[in-house]
């Protein structure tokens, strides 16, 4: 660690570390833990263990042996790439605008419920569709690991190794919209976000890490500084000299390490080939993403929302019905909010109306007095107001019917 000024009154430190004993959001940790330090604070209190941790993830790929045939679908029929590899090395970087990057963090999302992932994986997709060819591609996607698989365990303020590296199978269309959704669905159904395919590899031949795709993706997340006047500590995106010994031979095709710096998100790429052909991966995957948020941003602008199936964890939907059902909404002027799964006293109501549909079990009719002269214009509109607030249920968007008041009282 060494203490430098810089040239408009900042100090820096830099910090060396080997990997196998810090991840990412271990670094936050650290530059958190000394600020509060060199202000004088107290630490927080100490959070579990790293051994700890380690005796919990290996518990853990013991109780999910089950999805061993999961991990081995994502690694099947997927391209080799080690057939792309050359001798050379190369790198370069990818950054967005302010403007561009704002977008993609706080608009975009909106148009179909997605998180940044989905839509940098679906770029990605794109990309090696452009450069390489084939709509189906794999590639091994890192994480945090720090998920919630024992309720005994704190290791929010942990530091150490934590990340998880699991195979992943983007598939891509024509259709923008249709590959972000299945980029998104698919990213939904992995197993506790990937922590079990390295704890798994211990346990069964049949999953290596060796056998993970050849391309490597790691979103960091945002490292932007906090701004107010407490808080002057922040990750500089300034070199920090060679974070590998130059003799190190990388093992895969290409390797993408993205993160939000000052408002902008960076993207480092380093690919196991010529200059040439990293060009023309880094252009197909900028001009994909500026696709992307173009879609979705209009999207959002013209609020045409689209909710997949993920979107609503404690219903059984299918994508086609979850599709028809808001196709028809919005043929009908209707916007959806939600879907609420129904209650068993519900479900047999509804079950009765299906089998008995001319049986008037369940309904109940009360007769009110009211001792005034009633507007019969507004009364219907009140209850039009009331019907179209009503959350309908019908076996089939089809069977659903738009009700309308009697035009006579």
């Amino acid at each position: 660690m060494c203490i430098r000024d810089s040239k408009d009154g900042s100090a820096r430190l830099w910090f060396a570390f080997h990997h196998l004993i810090i991840d990412t959001v271990s670094w936050r940790i650290l530059k958190d833990d000394l600020e509060e330090l060199y202000k004088g604070h107290a630490l927080s209190d100490k959070t579990s263990s790293y051994r700890q941790w380690v005796d919990a993830v290996a518990c853990y790929a013991k109780a999910h042996i089950e999805d061993i045939p999961y991990w081995q679908s994502q690694l099947a029929d997927i391209p080799d790439y080690n057939c792309y590899k050359t001798p050379h090395q190369s790198e370069s970087s990818i950054e967005l605008s302010a403007e561009l990057t704002d977008q993609l963090l706080h608009h975009v999302n909106a148009a179909y419920h997605t998180e940044i992932n989905d839509l940098l994986l679906t770029a990605l997709a794109y990309a090696l569709r452009d450069w390489l060819g084939g709509d189906c591609h794999g590639v091994s996607l890192e994480g945090h690991g720090r998920e919630m698989i024992d309720e005994t365990l704190d290791v929010g303020h942990t530091v150490g190794w934590f990340t998880t590296i699991f195979p992943v199978k983007l598939t891509v269309s024509d259709d923008i919209g249709e590959s972000i959704q299945w980029i998104k669905e698919s990213l939904r159904e992995i197993p506790d976000k990937g922590l079990g395919y390295s704890a798994l590899c211990q346990l069964d031949n049949a999953l290596t890490l060796q056998a993970l795709p050849g391309i490597v993706f790691n979103y960091l997340g945002q490292f932007d500084g906090k701004s107010d006047e407490d808080n002057h500590w922040s990750f500089s995106n300034e070199p920090s000299d060679n974070a590998m010994d130059q003799r190190e031979q990388i093992q895969e095709l290409l390797t993408i390490n993205g993160s939000v710096n000052h408002g902008r998100l960076q993207l480092s790429v380093a690919l196991s080939a010529d200059s040439v052909s990293l060009y023309t991966f880094t252009q197909a995957y900028q001009a994909r993403l500026q696709q992307i948020i173009d879609h979705c941003m209009k999207h959002v602008d013209n609020d045409q929302v689209v909710f997949t199936k993920s979107d609503f964890p404690g219903v059984s939907l299918t994508t086609p019905w979850l599709a028809q059902f808001q196709e028809m909404l919005t043929d009908q002027s209707y916007r959806l909010q939600s879907i609420y799964a129904a209650s068993s006293l519900q479900r047999g109501f509804i079950y009765h109306a299906l089998s008995e549909p001319d049986d008037d079990a369940y309904r109940v009719q009360s007769v009110l007095d009211i001792n005034l002269k009633l507007n019969m214009d507004c009364y219907r509109q009140a209850w039009q107001c009331v019907l179209d607030c009503l959350l309908y249920t019908s076996p089939s968007p089809r069977d659903r019917t738009r009700s309308r008041m009697p035009s006579s009282a």
